[in-house]
């Protein structure tokens, strides 16, 4: 039997958080709750209940308890695959981060990393 050659390039953790995104640059869009299924420092694998494309730039929210306010960080998503009518699986990574947002999510990916053993 083949086996699917893993093209990752960040070690994956398994964290079940719920976190918000919204489409990029639309300031009157709702923000809508995801599920994140697994993260890792170049992007995430979420659990939506609204249908994304392949494509679609988003404004992912995180946070955490020793931070004062949320971090917003750029995603673009790379493939979607329909669970069933109302949740789909969907891979987004992180595309044109700052230093100061890339600092966040390495922040992020460690802090998940120690809270998940």
């Amino acid at each position: 039997m083949a086996t699917r050659k893993e093209r990752r390039r960040y070690q994956r953790l398994s964290w079940p958080v719920t976190i918000q995104i919204h489409p990029a640059g639309d300031l009157m869009a709702m923000w809508q709750d995801v599920s994140i299924v697994d993260v890792g420092a170049g992007g995430c694998r979420l659990m939506a209940s609204e249908r994304l494309e392949k494509g679609d730039r988003l404004e992912l929210r995180m946070h955490l308890p020793t931070w004062q306010a949320a971090s917003e960080v750029p995603v673009r998503v790379i493939w979607v695959r329909t669970v069933n009518r109302e949740r789909y699986d969907v891979g987004v990574e992180f595309i044109d981060v700052t230093l100061e947002q890339q600092v966040r999510i390495d922040e992020w990916v460690r802090f998940l990393a120690q809270h998940a053993a």
